[in-house]
């Protein structure tokens, strides 16, 4: 079986050795040294085309360095169950068909530093430590979770799944720090109830959809000091609690820092984000008891709609206390009218008319009417308005035209 093609570090010291197994059916065997030389190591080796590159199990103490481990058809470095204390320094993984390190369950306090994990078709690194059981079982297997491992001043590129992973575990120092993740789906994930992780100093670019993603039931994780460049969304945070402070977040195109669930306690502060999107800080989706102040986020270009930033700004208590400012507003503007006419006489509408001349309103036409009318019948005047009979009257001046009469009123004005 390939299963069988492990390269076992306890107690086997692998200097200056290639290690190759194309094909072979025979397991892969490495010659056996005093442990005085160097105990529990394997360094300076080069281990291709195996089911499995390296595989440890069940082992304390172990130090690999200075090794490259490729086209594995599983993972190309493995720690499984009950690796401990184990140390992996300046190690390439790549090409390999899974994951290029893979810490399985029930490992704890592995630190890998320095290395390198290069195309592989799952995570980059992967640091497992949930418990080997979530309840009773057949075997009788511990409950307990695992954890304290860490990477760090590690580069993950153009792994096909994550750059780095955390699922689940609990304890000290779990830890990731300092490492650079290009491309991928998504730079550094840690999910499935993993406590006290602190995701800190790292650079991620070009990540398809988030640079750091903190989920489902994550509890005191801490991400600080990160920068994501070129991400869909820079930071994630989706029903765990987090500290999200001082990270830069440049070129995102949807979201700079995104808040879904249930997230009470989680605290988003100092942040700076830059990019081009409906919104750098989206807690639309997330529930309450969330602390979000002193984010830069001057640099980001809004593309939300209308609407969307209506429903945004529009929240009930919004609309009160603008409802409260307006009816204040027009009371006050009511009462200024109010006392510009306090200054007015009372009875301004009630005075008596006198003071000054003006025509009334039809005396033209009347003076017309007036014009047409036949003079009014006089003594010596006969019956159709001419002389009597023997009585002669000078005749009318013929260029004299009758004058109008005028009707005048005469009314006060208060100076």
């Amino acid at each position: 079986m390939h299963a069988t093609r492990v390269c076992r570090a306890v107690h086997l010291r692998l200097r200056g050795r290639r290690l190759r197994a194309r094909g072979s059916p025979r397991p892969l065997r490495a010659t056996r040294t005093t442990e005085s030389a160097c105990p529990r190591c394997a360094s300076h080796s080069t281990i291709r085309g195996n089911a499995y590159g390296l595989f440890i199990s069940s082992a304390n103490g172990i130090t690999v360095s200075d090794s490259t481990v490729s086209d594995s058809l599983e993972d190309g470095v493995v720690l499984h169950r009950f690796a401990a204390s184990a140390v992996v320094e300046r190690t390439v993984s790549k090409h390999n068909g899974g994951d290029g390190f893979h810490l399985a369950r029930a490992t704890e306090e592995v630190r890998i530093s320095g290395s390198t994990s290069v195309d592989n078709g799952g995570n980059g690194f992967t640091l497992s430590g949930r418990a080997l059981a979530e309840g009773p079982s057949a075997s009788g297997e511990s409950l307990d979770t695992y954890g304290s491992n860490s990477v760090s001043n590690s580069v993950a590129r153009g792994n096909a799944h994550y750059g780095i992973e955390v699922i689940g575990g609990v304890g000290i120092g779990i830890g990731i720090q300092n490492n650079r993740v290009e491309g991928s789906d998504m730079g550094i994930v840690a999910r499935l109830d993993a406590s006290g992780v602190a995701i800190t100093g790292n650079q991620l670019i070009g990540q398809a959809r988030q640079g750091i993603a903190v989920r489902d039931g994550v509890t005191r994780a801490t991400v600080t000091g990160n920068v994501t460049e070129d991400t869909d969304t820079g930071v994630y945070i989706r029903d765990s609690r987090a500290e999200v402070r001082g990270n830069t977040v440049e070129e995102a195109h949807n979201h700079g820092v995104t808040l879904v669930g249930s997230i009470g306690g989680s605290v988003v502060s100092y942040n700076v984000i830059a990019g081009v999107g409906p919104s750098a800080v989206d807690n639309s989706r997330a529930g309450s008891g969330i602390t979000i102040k002193e984010n830069q986020t001057f640099a980001w270009h809004d593309t939300s709609s209308f609407w969307i930033k209506f429903r945004h700004y529009m929240s009930p208590m919004t609309m009160l206390w603008t409802s409260i400012l307006l009816l204040i507003l027009f009371a006050a503007g009511r009462g200024r009218k109010h006392r510009n006419m306090l200054g007015m006489h009372p009875y301004r509408d009630k005075a008596p008319l006198g003071g000054r001349m003006f025509a009334l309103p039809g005396a033209e036409e009347h003076a017309r009417e007036s014009e047409q009318r036949p003079e009014t019948v006089g003594p010596g005047a006969g019956a159709h308005g001419g002389p009597r009979p023997g009585h002669g009257s000078p005749p009318a001046n013929p260029r004299r035209r009758p004058s109008r009469p005028k009707i005048y009123c005469r009314t006060r004005t208060f100076g």
